[in-house]
């Protein structure tokens, strides 16, 4: 655990190795993921400019490695680097599109189509490893963990992915690709 929810914000922080997730808990103590993070992913900046406390908490769920700034670092390194700003803007908007196509598809798309979606996603469309566990996957696309798994033992025996226990790996892009297509 990085920092929890209501936390006082303190650092930025890249994902330099391994998987991780955002949280937010409602009032009731649902969670919703709100990201799942992976290498080269940046968090925890948004609440240095003006918020009083962290909106998610930050969590690895893998072996990783992190590198992070104290709030008064990063900035002065902003103010030093202005060019910074931009790319967080850029990185910024990019999310918030990411956030936006996320919703469409889940409000729009087959639990299938979202899983093999987000897959390809979270693997850059590629067949390297997705470290992940099950549980925070199936909250992702919005979907039960009995179903995710039916969905991920089906892929398995077309040979479509490999399925560990926390972690899946795509052998046949082409036919997640399929799946992940508009009909």
């Amino acid at each position: 655990m990085l920092f929890r929810q209501g936390d006082p914000p303190t650092r930025v922080y890249v994902l330099v190795e391994g998987a991780g997730k955002l949280v937010r808990s409602a009032p009731k103590g649902h969670q919703v993921v709100l990201a799942l993070l992976q290498p080269g992913d940046v968090f925890g900046f948004v609440d240095l400019f003006g918020r009083a406390d962290q909106t998610y908490t930050a969590e690895i769920v893998d072996e990783g490695r992190i590198v992070s700034w104290p709030q008064e670092v990063m900035k002065q390194i902003v103010e030093r680097h202005p060019i910074i700003i931009t790319n967080a803007l850029r990185m910024m908007a990019n999310r918030v599109e990411a956030y936006w196509l996320r919703i469409e598809d889940l409000t729009t798309v087959p639990v299938e189509q979202r899983v093999a979606r987000a897959v390809l996603r979270l693997t850059s469309g590629t067949d390297r490893q997705l470290s992940i566990v099950h549980q925070d996957l199936a909250q992702f696309v919005g979907t039960t963990p009995p179903t995710l798994s039916r969905i991920l033992h089906r892929w398995k025996t077309r040979g479509l992915v490999e399925v560990g226990r926390a972690a899946i790996r795509v052998r046949k892009l082409g036919a997640l690709r399929a799946i992940a297509a508009d009909p």
